[in-house]
């Protein structure tokens, strides 16, 4: 498959810079349950380098796959944005909310740490009500 196996300070390197922390959930993690991810798949012609790799936990690792990080981001959205259409009571609001916050996403796409905790207070506003 193409993959090799990182010496331990690589590893120890990639979590440190993350913080001990997956790069694309934001839980804290153990280095032992780390697991390094290719940021371009190896499938889309992403190299085995140490530039190549982020810190991911395992459940975050699988749901990716072999997929870039913007449609990994786009795909994570869609699926909270179906969920919360599935699950609210307050069919209105979230019609009013979906609508800003699709407007909010398509202006914030260069900085998907701020679309997600956007994404987090239009859903605390939800539940609110």
């Amino acid at each position: 498959n193409g993959k090799i196996k990182f010496p331990r300070e690589v590893r120890e390197l990639i979590y440190n810079n993350a913080e001990g922390k997956c790069v694309l959930c934001g839980r804290k993690i153990t280095y032992d349950d780390m697991t390094l991810d290719h940021i371009k798949p190896l499938a889309n012609g992403g190299k085995n380098t140490v530039t190549n790799l982020q810190c991911t936990c395992e459940a975050c690792n699988k749901f990716k796959g072999s997929i870039l990080p913007e449609d990994f981001r786009e795909r994570v959205t869609e699926i909270f944005m179906y969920q919360t259409s599935e699950n609210t009571k307050h069919k209105i609001m979230w019609s009013i909310i979906r609508r800003l916050l699709s407007l909010c996403i398509r202006r914030m796409t260069k900085n998907p740490e701020f679309t997600f905790w956007v994404l987090v207070l239009f859903y605390d506003i939800l539940t609110l009500v």
